[in-house]
Formats: C-alpha cells, sequence, structure tokens
C-alpha cells in the first residue's frame, strides 16, 4: 500500500517529480515486503433501501417536479416509450421485491 502511495526520491534539478529516482533504501524496503490489497470485495450488497437512497438522493428533486407537472402515468409511459430497459441488479431487485425478498448478494 505504501508503495502507491509514499516514495522517497533521491534529490535532482529535475522538475519533473516523476523521474526522479526511488531512494536505494526504499527499494530495499518495498523488495521485502507483501502487496496487500486494502480493499475487499467479497460481493456487494445491492438492496432496496440503498436503490431507494439513491433514488430520492440523488434524483429525487427531479421526479418530483416532473410529477408536480405530470402524472405518474405519463412518468411510466415516457419511461416506457424512451425504451429505457433494467439492468441485471435492477431486474434481480424488482424479482427479489415481488418475491418479498429485501436483498442479494453479487458475486
Amino acid at each position: 500500500m505504501l508503495n502507491n502511495y509514499l516514495r522517497f526520491v533521491v534529490s535532482s534539478k529535475d522538475d519533473n517529480k516523476s523521474r526522479l529516482a526511488t531512494a536505494p533504501y526504499w527499494k530495499k524496503i518495498l523488495s521485502h515486503s507483501e502487496k496487500i490489497s486494502v480493499i475487499d470485495s467479497v460481493g456487494v450488497e445491492y438492496n432496496y433501501s440503498k436503490f431507494e437512497k439513491y433514488l430520492f438522493n440523488t434524483c429525487g428533486s427531479s421526479i418530483l417536479t416532473y410529477l408536480l407537472t405530470h402524472s405518474a402515468k405519463e412518468l411510466e409511459n415516457e419511461l416506457f416509450s424512451r425504451g429505457i430497459k433494467l439492468n441485471q441488479h435492477q431486474q434481480m431487485l424488482v424479482n427479489n421485491y415481488l418475491e418479498d425478498c429485501d436483498f442479494y448478494i453479487i458475486e
């Protein structure tokens, strides 16, 4: 992790910092270390609660504006007429919601 964010270099008059040579002692330290990942991606939880949070926090004011000037049926018709499709995760969310399942894990 340090290798990606911290580097000790040898002094130089070169203005381009990316061309500076890495200090020999730092190379030695890095050569004896193992790389580890700070991100563990065992699966992403995708649930109705996260969907609603995104929908209302990100799109809420736009949806409200549309619904104050049009009917819900007009919104539905507009979405279908534009050919908007659900992605795999959204379709799974719909299926799970209809089956009364609140979440699933994406592997």
